[in-house]
Parts: C-alpha cells; structure tokens; sequence
C-alpha cells in the first residue's frame, strides 16, 4: 500500500512506466535473493515487505494498463482469460516451488529471486505499451 501511495513520485524519479516497471523487478528480485541470506528477523520483514510492495505495485499497473488497451466489449473475457492462466501457472509451479523448499530454502529464494531479474532484463515491455 505504501509504495502505491507514493507510485506516482516513484514513475517521476524513473522517468518512464516502462523504467519503474524493470526497477520495481529488479528490486523485488534482488529482495527474494538477500531473504535467503537474511540472518536476522527484522531484515527479513523488510525484505519481506519490499518484494511484496513492488511486486503487487507491477500486476496492478499491468491490470490498469490492460484495462485501458481493451476495449470494453472484450474486457471481461480477457481479464478473466489472463486471471485463469495466471492461476494455472500457479498451480503447477507451486508444488516445484514447494518441493524446493523443502530441500532448501535459501536457494529457492535465489533461484526465485534470480528468475525475476533475468526476466525483467529479458522483458519486452515498451513505454508505448503502457499508455496512460
């Protein structure tokens, strides 16, 4: 909720939707990669707090931005259709990511974590995509 709060501020300081989309990435990536080091229980709440803030501040500005590109004849199905195959997608990768865990948790972590900055650096997104 803090980071929405402030959201606008945030876009201003990156320039661009585009840049606070890969920052916000990188940062919850990175997150999830010092978690699986953090040896004391208030750094882990942060970095607990700081992956979660930035990653549901990317699926809402993703949902608002799909939201505005559809047009409203289509919008429900759509939305609908991608909420089912996000679902999907996490219903199959939990029980791995489960697994992971319980052989280690430190490096699911990373690997999680590590995983979302190789994605965000691969991403494709485009300012023009991201109209306001």
């Amino acid at each position: 909720i803090l980071v929405l709060s402030v959201y606008s501020r945030l876009e201003q300081l990156f320039d661009s939707k585009r840049m606070y989309l890969l920052v916000a990435a990188l940062i919850g990536g990175m997150a999830l990669i010092g978690l699986a080091f953090a040896n004391r229980p208030l750094a882990a709440i942060i970095l607990i707090l700081v992956a979660g803030g930035f990653g549901l501040t990317r699926a809402d500005i993703f949902s608002n931005h799909l939201q505005k590109q559809l047009p409203s004849s289509q919008r429900a199905t759509v939305l609908s259709t991608v909420s089912m195959y996000q679902r999907l997608g996490l219903t199959i990768l939990n029980p791995f990511l489960g697994l992971g865990v319980e052989k280690s948790l430190e490096t699911t972590l990373v690997v999680v974590g590590g995983g979302i900055v190789v994605l965000a650096l691969l991403s494709r997104v485009r300012e023009e995509h991201l109209i306001s």
